[in-house]
């Protein structure tokens, strides 16, 4: 863009950045001048989001499970036989025992 006697002059595109051109979505020439409507950054950021699947619309609420299985479940969290990882339960193996020597040296 230039001024040239107090107005406004746009370039031609061919002239312009590939940035610049990506960036202006219209312009136009009115009672008030010039007007140059830039994207939206928010939505190209939001539609870029989307694309790259970082949002989740449709999040699967149901649930299987019976009373009775969340309840066991949480008691053999209490009692450590189930710990939570990243939102799973893990299974957790009981570390060996040891016997005690029972017999008596002579």
């Amino acid at each position: 863009m230039e001024i040239v006697d107090s107005k406004v002059r746009v370039k031609d595109t061919a002239q312009w950045s590939a940035n610049l051109r990506a960036a202006v979505a219209e312009i136009s020439d009115g009672r008030e001048g010039v007007r140059i409507k830039f994207h939206s950054k928010p939505k190209a950021i939001e539609t870029l989001a989307r694309h790259l699947s970082m949002y989740r619309d449709n999040v699967d609420l149901n649930v299987n499970v019976s009373l009775a299985d969340l309840v066991n479940g949480s008691y053999r969290l209490e009692r450590g036989e189930l710990r939570v990882v990243d939102g799973k339960m893990i299974e957790v193996t009981p570390a060996p025992t040891r016997r005690k020597n029972t017999q008596r040296a002579e």
